[in-house]
């Protein structure tokens, strides 16, 4: 899995079991968390039909968006699957 890459305009990192995604653009502190890098993908694809639409997706409510949030991640393309399991309790857990 790529840890940090460029997706249409976002820099797009791993930071621990989660990826964020941040603006390119200087000055713009909106950020999109998930631990589904395709979850990511796909809501920086909704952003962008957004904008050429001009009817912003419902989810967007906040500078900082979990895309993991179930009511955020229905809308989500990728919501359909279920929410990825998170590694970093189940690593916590074992090393208990």
């Amino acid at each position: 899995m790529r840890e940090n890459f460029e997706y249409r305009g976002y820099g797009v990192s791993a930071n621990g079991c989660n990826y964020v995604a941040r603006s390119l653009e200087d000055g713009d502190d909106f950020c999109l968390v998930s631990r589904d890098v395709e979850r990511i993908t796909q809501a920086i694809d909704q952003l962008w039909d957004a904008l050429e639409d001009g009817i912003p997706p419902d989810w967007l409510m906040d500078s900082t968006i979990d895309l993991d949030e179930p009511s955020v991640a229905e809308h989500i393309g990728a919501a359909a699957q279920p929410r990825p399991p998170d590694r970093c309790k189940l690593h916590r857990r074992a090393q208990v």
